[in-house]
């Protein structure tokens, strides 16, 4: 694991000290809840079908959020560099 990746996941440095607790966080997430519950009581035979969606969804929600994270690190390096050659 690069320095980079770890400190995005939290496993070095104050990152893993950042939470995200919101309001319209805990909004967003209790109506995430909500939808889910309430499509897993009308269609249960879905159940299977619909954690496999949601891991398949979070991959690539992390993946994104990495490289999101990466970019604006790799942004923020170069305009440290940039005012150094000043």
């Amino acid at each position: 694991m690069t320095l980079l990746e770890a400190m995005y996941r939290g496993t070095i440095g104050f990152f893993g000290e950042l939470h995200c607790n919101t309001k319209d966080y805990s909004e967003a997430l209790n109506a995430a809840i909500r939808t889910e519950d309430a499509l897993l009581e009308q269609y249960p035979e879905c159940k299977a079908l619909f954690e496999a969606y949601r891991t398949a969804q979070l991959e690539v929600s992390s993946i994104a959020e990495y490289e999101q994270f990466a970019l604006g690190f790799r942004a923020g390096a170069q305009l440290m560099l940039e005012m150094l050659k000043r």
